[in-house]
């Protein structure tokens, strides 16, 4: 099979499709998680584009590159495209989608489950780490940030995505799809969506500014906050993503 890009586009779409409509069927996913799953390959094109064309110089041609929290695998694959990249994926569990994905696009790249919290890779063991809507689920983030720190090398990236809590407060939130759900303290939302819909919730914090997602990755300097919506000051606010270097 082909591993082209456009050709690699289309099989993770149709393999993803198949399971997210078992998952749509049953109830287990919003139509929100359903679109956000289904683009993973369009995201991570972006992303992969976006990071060769404006740090080229800071990562090598034989990249290693970290994906945590890889979900079923569409960011990571546009990377492992590249030959002359090392990738890895990691999960808690790993899932059945993703290794469905591997063999359908015969893309390969290393999976590995395990906790954010206790990465199992020596110190500087990779070049960039992809944190992609990621810590908004973790109950410890600053564990997990210290893990990311301990295991990039100096001068290497991590971009980092996340809902701005802000954007949503008025808004039907990012995961489930619910109006003003984000106005209510944390342990509030999870009460209420568990009540209201008898399914669980597993986000534990979005947050409210940039300062908040660095303080959980100490010893990061940050070089750069995109916003589509906002510049200046206001990104600190309302963000699109961010990267930030290990000096």
């Amino acid at each position: 099979m082909s591993s082209d890009g456009l050709n690699v586009g289309q099989v993770f779409r149709e393999l993803a499709e198949a399971t997210l409509r078992e998952d749509a069927a049953t109830g287990t996913i919003t139509s929100a998680q359903y679109e956000f799953a289904l683009h993973r390959y369009d995201e991570g094109v972006k992303i992969e584009a976006y990071l060769q064309s404006r740090y080229a110089h800071a990562i090598p041609a034989s990249a290693r590159i970290l994906d945590l929290g890889c979900g079923n695998g569409g960011i990571l694959l546009p990377f492992a495209q590249q030959d002359h990249f090392f990738c890895t994926g990691l999960e808690r569990e790993l899932r059945a989608d993703v290794r469905e994905v591997i063999r359908g696009t015969s893309v390969t790249f290393n999976l590995v489950a395990a906790d954010g919290d206790l990465l199992p890779f020596a110190d500087n063991s990779f070049d960039v780490v992809l944190y992609v809507e990621t810590i908004e689920h973790l109950r410890n983030p600053r564990r997990a940030g210290s893990e990311i720190v301990r295991v990039l090398r100096p001068g290497g990236l991590c971009y980092i995505t996340t809902p701005s809590r802000v954007r949503f407060l008025f808004a039907p939130d990012p995961h489930y799809g619910v109006p003003c759900l984000l106005l209510l303290p944390d342990a509030l939302q999870r009460r209420v969506y568990e009540w209201r819909y008898r399914k669980t919730y597993d986000v534990e914090h979005l947050f409210w500014s940039v300062a908040g997602i660095m303080h959980t990755l100490p010893g990061l300097q940050l070089v750069e906050i995109t916003s589509r919506r906002f510049a200046g000051f206001l990104r600190r606010f309302d963000w699109d993503w961010m990267i930030a270097i290990k000096p």
